[in-house]
């Protein structure tokens, strides 16, 4: 299996003092401001997991582990979100071709799911 061309643990130390200086925003607003969410589509933050063929990058299970540890040391909610966005984007090899490709064409879909109601 190919590496993707960045680094992903080392994006993710890149990123670190971008999401500190976010912290306190994200930790009052439960949002992750539009320019450090930017930031993390640009390093493709959300797309570790998702397979080649709709456009992810597919590390290896030990790479994204790393790099989700690695947003963590700076701010666990933020690494939260990557966290489950990568999860649910595992989805992707059991759903039909066209409907991956049509879920994740935009290089910025991110899918979630978890309890309804929470």
């Amino acid at each position: 299996m190919d590496q993707p061309a960045a680094d992903p643990v080392a994006l993710a130390r890149t990123l670190g003092p971008a999401i500190a200086a976010a912290a306190d925003e994200i930790e009052r607003t439960r949002r992750i401001p539009a320019a450090l969410l930017d930031q993390l589509h640009a390093a493709r933050s959300f797309r570790m997991l998702l397979p080649r063929s709709v456009g992810g990058d597919e590390v290896a299970p030990w790479t994204y582990a790393a790099a989700v540890a690695g947003y963590a040391q700076t701010d666990a909610s933020l690494a939260w979100n990557i966290f489950v966005g990568n999860s649910s984007a595992l989805i992707a090899p059991f759903i039909t071709p066209e409907a991956a490709h049509a879920i994740f064409a935009d290089p910025r879909a991110v899918i979630s799911w978890g309890p309804p109601n929470a």
